[in-house]
């Protein structure tokens, strides 16, 4: 009994092992990022990574490579449904000196579907400026990260969706997307959206039902057009927060204030809270 596909889908079944093959795919040594969707009641085995993973039910993770050629070993019934293979290239980040002081790991990647994400950890690393470099043909560099534990007179702005949008993949991952910023959270203003007031056959007035809401005037320091390209959409997402607290930017408009001398701009947003119970009711 040998593999047969149809319709993307690879299937075998037989007591005995079989193997199916696809050459020159991989590059030994490099790490690879592997989704695969597996039904029946046997298992396979992948001989091209490292310790020959052994897969009975949908598994997801970053192997690397021992060989060039992608084998799929089955026994059993089984069929492979779908089967995602991604490099999963190393970053590496420097000091201003240009030396490396960290090499990412497997442990540094998460994936998700066609996407891959990448986890930094700075808590070893000492207060400084570091840049993030990865190699996947092309070389980028990041812009410089300072690094400490306290940033005065900044605000910490992240966002996420509940589904996709905006040309990101939200979908089945755990992923915000943030930004800290030179801002402030300031000059309130308390706005009665709702009030009701009666007024009785004496003419005395009273308040039925009054809501109260607090918006602030968020101040965003210069900055260039790129990070007004992403806050710009940021703020329109299901959930945006202001150092951990989640506001609300119900204006149709981000207009950043541009002079003809300079290519930074501030920007001015109001902020509202979004939990507020600022409610007084007489009613019943």
């Amino acid at each position: 009994m040998s593999w047969t596909v149809n319709e993307g889908i690879a299937c075998y079944d037989g007591n005995d092992e079989n193997t199916l093959s696809i050459p020159n795919i991989l590059t030994p040594g490099e790490n690879y990022y592997i989704e695969i969707d597996v039904s029946g009641s046997g298992n396979i085995k992948i001989g091209s990574f490292e310790g020959h993973p052994e897969i009975s039910e949908p598994t997801s993770g970053v192997y690397k490579a021992v060989q060039s050629g992608f084998t799929i070993t089955g026994e059993g019934n089984v069929c492979v449904d779908n089967i995602i293979v991604i490099q999963a290239y190393n970053y590496i980040i420097r000091d201003q000196l240009g030396n490396v002081v960290y090499t990412s790991t497997s442990e540094d990647v998460i994936g998700s579907g066609l996407y891959l994400r990448y986890k930094v950890n700075w808590e070893s690393l000492p207060e400084g400026c570091y840049t993030i470099e990865l190699n996947d043909g092309i070389e980028y560099v990041s812009e410089c990260f300072y690094v400490k534990l306290d940033h005065d007179c900044t605000i910490l702005i992240t966002w996420g969706n509940n589904e996709s949008a905006f040309g990101f993949e939200y979908s089945g991952i755990d992923f915000e997307q943030s930004l800290r910023v030179s801002g402030r959270l300031w000059q309130p203003k308390y706005n009665a959206e709702v009030k009701d007031s009666y007024v009785d056959s004496k003419g005395n007035r009273m308040v039925l039902y009054a809501r109260v809401v607090k918006d602030q005037l968020l101040t965003i320091n210069e900055m260039p057009e790129y990070l007004h390209d992403a806050l710009s959409i940021g703020v329109n997402h299901d959930s945006v927060k202001l150092d951990g607290i989640e506001y609300v930017f119900e204006e149709n408009e981000y207009n950043p204030q541009w002079r003809n001398s300079s290519n930074l701009a501030p920007v001015l947003l109001r902020a509202i809270k979004k939990s507020q119970n600022l409610i007084n009711s007489n009613c019943g």
